[in-house]
């Protein structure tokens, strides 16, 4: 028996609090059939994720069945990040194990526009605040 986990994309960008949504095919490549398929992620702290099915009953040899993957980012968190999605099922008494398949993470906010206008506007004042007072000192 052999598994297979395949990835559409291995990695994603999102707003902080926002999901990710990966979709992942899980595939026995080997010529037996494999019971209670099993998949798991390894998550950071804060972060919650949805297997959607986590566990398959029978997964015959040569057939595939796409899973869904939702990560949950926490809502204060920024950065790159790393998740390792696993699966592991049974051919008869042997257990088989999928190779990890890791996955990427990029959480950003968003670009606050406004506050971006409202400091080079204060940037703006300043600047010319500055030339009216050189102007009038260099006058006297």
């Amino acid at each position: 028996g052999e598994l297979e986990l395949l990835a559409e994309s291995r990695t994603q960008e999102i707003e902080p609090g926002q999901t990710a949504r990966f979709a992942v095919q899980v595939v026995n490549t080997g010529s037996l059939d494999l019971a209670g398929v099993a998949l798991s992620t390894s998550l950071p702290a804060g972060w919650s994720a949805e297997l959607a099915p986590d566990t398959l009953a029978l997964l015959p040899a040569g057939e595939q069945l796409r899973v869904a993957l939702n990560l949950r980012a926490p809502a204060a968190l920024q950065g790159e990040y790393e998740f390792r999605l696993s699966a592991s099922g049974l051919a008869g008494k042997r257990r088989i194990e999928a190779p990890e398949k890791e996955l990427g993470l990029r959480v950003e906010a968003p670009v606050d526009w406004r506050r971006v206008l409202l400091l080079i506007g204060a940037l703006l004042l300043l600047l010319c605040g500055a030339i009216a007072l050189s102007i009038r000192l260099r006058r006297r």
